[in-house]
This record gives C-alpha cells, structure tokens and sequence, in this order.
C-alpha cells in the first residue's frame, strides 16, 4: 500500500506540475503571454531556501514574497516574514487537503511549520559559515530528507483514504 501511494503521488504530482502546467505555460507563450515554467529542476536544489524561492511553483513563491514576506520584513525581520510566509502556505493546503476531507487539521501546516523552520535553521548555519549550499550533493541530501521525510503529515491518511486511494481503486 505505501509502495503503491508512494508512486501514484509521484506520478500525479510529475503528471500535474511537470506535465499538464509547463504544456499550459507553452500553450499562454504561444498565445504571446511572457509565461515562464513553474518549476525549474527542484531535484537540483542544494537548500531548502533555494527549493521553495528558486525552483518549486515560482508563482505562488512570487505571490507569497509579494503578499506576506516583504509586507512583514521590517515588522519581524527576515527570519519572522520567512516563517509567516511557510504560516499562510500551511493555511492554504489545510484548505485544500484537511478541509475536503474535515479530518486531519493541522498535518498540513504543521509540515509547512517544519519548512518554515529548516528556512531559519538554514540561515543561521549561513551565519556561521556554514551554508547547507557548500557543497552540493550535502545540500541535495538535506533538501531531500526536509521534504521527503515530513511527507506523511502534508498527505495524511484522511486524505490518503478519500482522494488518493480511490483514484487506483483503493476503499
């Protein structure tokens, strides 16, 4: 069963965000539309930073800067808007995984309060001359281990059970 969901998640998710967006991305370029990718190779990122502000949904990575980080900077610093901003995506995938469901609050912004934290934790280590980022295939094992390993908290049973299960015929 966790094999299974393990690649039927991948697989909607490189269907999803690497096919259907990018085939949409061309077909508003071909339209005229300055549209640039969503995605730009996250499996190359070296920190979590350069993960969520370079390489996974640049959009929604613009959107966020835009509305909460650079609004809250001279409020709570860089570390404080950084948190904020991991605070308000947490808030929109409960509305989009918990709330559908009405079971599970709170995985999902708990996994996006991890990612909030690892942002300060990578920055601090940066502060002491020690950035995540020095040498690269370190950093692509700590990118990796940061989003893979809380997983079970975005994509909890709850939602595992009534949205992605039965897509392969499971309950």
């Amino acid at each position: 069963m966790i094999g299974a969901t393990a690649l039927l998640l991948t697989g909607l998710s490189f269907a999803g965000h690497f096919g259907l967006l990018n085939i949409w991305a061309g077909v508003w370029r071909w339209a005229g539309f300055d549209c640039q990718q969503l995605f730009r190779n996250p499996a190359m990122s070296r920190s979590l930073n350069e993960f969520w502000s370079k390489r996974w949904n640049l959009a929604f990575s613009e959107m966020t800067t835009l509305g909460v980080y650079r609004p809250l900077i001279g409020v709570v610093g860089k570390n404080g808007a950084a948190f904020a901003s991991f605070l308000f995506s947490g808030i929109l995938h409960e509305l989009a995984i918990s709330l559908p469901v009405r079971q599970s609050f709170g995985m999902p912004l708990f996994y996006f309060v991890i990612h909030g934290a690892g942002i300060v934790i990578e920055r601090t280590l940066e502060k002491w001359d020690l950035p995540v980022s020095g040498v690269p295939w370190l950093g692509r094992i700590w990118t990796f281990v940061w989003l893979v390993l809380p997983v079970p908290l975005l994509f909890n049973p709850s939602f595992l059970k009534s949205i992605i299960w039965p897509i392969i015929g499971i309950y």
